[in-house]
């Protein structure tokens, strides 16, 4: 009470990890690299949740190599 109205919002955070497996595939070190500070800024109400949907802080508004933009919907779908 008092709180004024909730928003709900789907913030997607994306990152990549590295593996380095033994001879018997069990996991000897796993590294893991995101960007925070993307996520943080999200939550403080500097930037939209729309600039972290799809994977947009790590690959930017396209394919790489072709700049294809449908690509960000394709690695999208991979991580849910």
């Amino acid at each position: 009470q008092g709180r004024g109205e909730v928003c709900v919002q789907v913030v997607e955070m994306y990152g990549l990890g590295v593996a380095e497996v033994d001879d018997q595939l069990r996991m000897k070190d796993v590294e893991i690299y995101y960007k925070p500070e993307e996520f943080i800024a999200v939550m403080k109400g500097e930037k939209s949740y729309k600039d972290l949907q799809n994977g947009k802080a790590i690959v930017g508004n396209g394919c790489p190599i072709t700049g294809d933009e449908s690509f960000l919907g394709k690695i999208g779908g991979m991580f849910k």
